[in-house]
């Protein structure tokens, strides 16, 4: 066999080993990640107007997770919707309303 023969076998062989082990790990971490138990990143007890307030009242980076926007522009977003009579008030605020299609 000749040098350059040899040197693809060697490349081959190590292309399947990598192969494998990106298998095994990948399977490993599959399974880590279904037998994992899921754990509530923000476990509030408060609900509806209180809820909204809180994150409104609460740190930026809250309103900005919760609504994806500044606490200003959605409180001029409720303003603007309940003005324009697009969404109205009834034993949900506006805020709540928006709040949970977001």
């Amino acid at each position: 066999m000749n040098p350059r023969s040899l040197e693809s076998i060697r490349k081959g062989k190590a292309e399947d080993d990598d192969d494998m082990v990106f298998f095994i790990f990948s399977a490993l971490y599959s399974h880590l990640m279904d037998s994992r138990k899921r754990i509530k990143r923000h476990s509030s007890i408060l609900y509806g107007k209180k809820r909204v307030r809180q994150i409104l009242d609460g740190h930026v980076k809250n309103c900005r997770v919760a609504f994806r926007m500044e606490p200003e522009f959605f409180r001029w977003l409720a303003s603007y919707l309940r003005n324009e009579r697009l969404i109205l008030d009834s034993r949900l605020k506006v805020e709540e309303k928006y709040q949970m299609s977001a």
